[in-house]
């Protein structure tokens, strides 16, 4: 008996760390259920800035230690651990209560520790009353020196999570959990939320990106105005809107020497060439590129922008190979004019750069019973190797698609 007592304590420990794991690490699935991060992350899942499931992982190592020593023992002493896998079943009973009534979840892993600890106190009572002893005083003082050994354990496993906590309370030192959002429900670390947020995420990835090249653009251009004598607002006037060789060094310097007056600029840029109007945005965008070649300016930052989208398990539809660097998702309904404009804008494109796109395309038939018709359709044809075909001429001719 006491080895399966030793078997189900070590399935204990490591089912603790487990859950200390989520916890510490936010993750959000668990190996069985879906609702560990609900428990672990609640209120409840705390005491004293301890997490409950490192807790359990304490008293489970010193549950072990006492196994260990009554296996060690001829007349083993079952009283100190009863008494303590009878306080481990109270507080089981009472976080079983939180679990079920008040959080109103289920988690496997929370609920297997409970059941450990009942199960060990069973048998510890078993084991007490087979050996008909009674909690007297003489065997209280024969377990000083396990209770000593315990403290020892307990106060090692406990120094691992407050110094920490107090190195960081005294010196303001805040570790920032991948926590972003918390609610009884689900859990999200920020990488989550931004693949929740979809397309308007990325919008907003490509805006950051510009905004910061831009400051990065402006902040070079302003040190080169300045070393000319000029405000920014002359600087792009002159080399925008006059046909200048930027890099014409003899002309930066006569520039230079005008010291931001404008009416010697004026007379110096008379015999330039003006730039037409047509062409003043390219021009301006060539002058950036100018500015970042004069002054070996790198913008490094990745710009990446992706969503992942879960592989369909049905059936999968696709264009080109999956090692391509632009991977694109269409979710469309043979019958949407929008699904037909971006398909005969995405198709040339595709012929063109076919090394450049993998394309995968995903039914959404909406519109009636038609679409859903034409939907299942493709699916016959993709697997005779015709849908590129079958979906351009739907497309190209969809207003005449009639059942």
């Amino acid at each position: 008996m006491m080895n399966l007592m030793l078997g189900l304590t070590l399935i204990a420990i490591f089912n603790s760390l487990y859950l200390t794991f989520l916890k510490f690490t936010s993750t959000t699935q668990c190996i069985i259920g879906e609702s560990c991060h609900s428990v672990i992350n609640s209120s409840y899942g705390e005491f004293l800035t301890m997490p409950i499931s490192y807790i359990g992982f304490i008293f489970f190592t010193v549950i072990l230690y006492l196994i260990y020593q009554l296996k060690q023992q001829e007349k083993p002493s079952y009283f100190l651990i009863t008494i303590l896998l009878f306080l481990g079943s109270i507080a089981s009973v009472g976080l079983l209560v939180i679990q079920l009534l008040i959080l109103k979840t289920f988690c496997f892993f929370c609920t297997l520790s409970a059941v450990i600890v009942f199960i060990l106190f069973g048998m510890s009572i078993y084991n007490f009353v087979q050996s008909r002893q009674s909690p007297s005083l003489n065997l209280i003082i024969g377990n000083i020196t396990q209770l000593s050994h315990l403290s020892t354990i307990v106060i090692v496993l406990l120094l691992f999570h407050f110094i920490p906590y107090a190195i960081s309370t005294q010196y303001d030192i805040k570790v920032s959990p991948k926590k972003s959002a918390i609610s009884s429900i689900k859990t999200f670390s920020l990488a989550e939320l931004d693949q929740l947020s979809g397309v308007e995420y990325l919008k907003l990835q490509a805006q950051l990106y510009d905004l910061r090249k831009q400051t990065f653009i402006n902040y070079l251009a302003r040190e080169d105005a300045a070393s000319l004598n000029l405000n920014l607002n002359q600087y792009f006037k002159t080399f925008v809107e006059k046909d200048i060789d930027f890099f014409d060094e003899e002309l930066r310097l006569k520039i230079k020497k005008a010291n931001g007056n404008q009416n010697q600029l004026n007379t110096l840029l008379s015999k330039e060439i003006d730039v037409h109007k047509m062409v003043l945005t390219s021009r301006f965008e060539n002058i950036k590129l100018d500015v970042l070649k004069k002054y070996n300016g790198q913008l490094n930052i990745e710009r990446n922008y992706k969503i992942d989208v879960k592989q369909n398990q049905l059936y999968s539809i696709s264009v080109g190979e999956p090692s391509a660097p632009i991977h694109v998702v269409v979710f469309s309904d043979f019958l949407c004019s929008h699904c037909a404009k971006t398909h005969l804008q995405l198709e040339p494109l595709f012929k063109k750069f076919p090394e450049k796109f993998f394309i995968e395309y995903r039914h959404f038939p909406h519109f009636n019973q038609l679409s859903r018709d034409l939907a299942v359709m493709s699916i016959c044809i993709d697997k005779q190797g015709q849908f590129e075909e079958f979906a351009h001429n739907v497309y190209k001719s969809q207003k005449d698609v009639k059942e």
